[in-house]
């Protein structure tokens, strides 16, 4: 599966960022009507790809990136398995796991220590569901982050 997030569907998550926006705002019916929004695209194919473009884009706001990184932890913890014990709407379907495996881990350099965390929640979440059938390389590559030195992040 192709795991570059970027150039995933723009529109999406430009939408995405405007609810975003609106949750920001302060102002209780922009809130309720962006939380309907998000509820509603949380069942779409391709949410959870966009909200990890979002999460990954460093050039992006650093309070977008992280509701993107706390809203995709979320959908992985309640949509990534229907053995999941809080499961609810739609499971994330194959394609966009395969996608989000490939480039989350990604995110476990990065620099700002409250997204590398929520990425490396992100992955123990996965790995909670797919280790080891459908994440074989899992141990591997977090044990590779282990030695590689010129990455002081990788590894909390």
């Amino acid at each position: 599966c192709n795991y570059i997030w970027r150039g995933e569907s723009m529109a999406a998550q430009r939408h995405i960022l405007t609810c975003f926006q609106a949750l920001r705002s302060g102002n209780p019916n922009d809130i309720m009507r962006a939380e309907a929004e998000m509820k509603r695209l949380s069942n779409q194919e391709g949410y959870c790809v966009a909200l990890a473009t979002i999460f990954g884009d460093r050039k992006a706001d650093f309070a977008f990136r992280q509701l993107a990184g706390v809203t995709l932890k979320n959908q992985i913890k309640n949509r990534w398995d229907r053995s999941a014990k809080h499961f609810s709407g739609k499971e994330i379907t194959e394609a966009e796991k395969c996608r989000i495996r490939k480039g989350l881990p990604s995110l476990l350099d990065e620099p700002i220590q409250l997204l590398r965390t929520a990425a490396a929640m992100s992955i123990a979440a996965i790995g909670e569901f797919d280790f080891p059938e459908k994440w074989p390389g899992l141990l591997k590559l977090l044990l590779k982050g282990l030695h590689k030195r010129d990455k002081p992040n990788l590894v909390q």
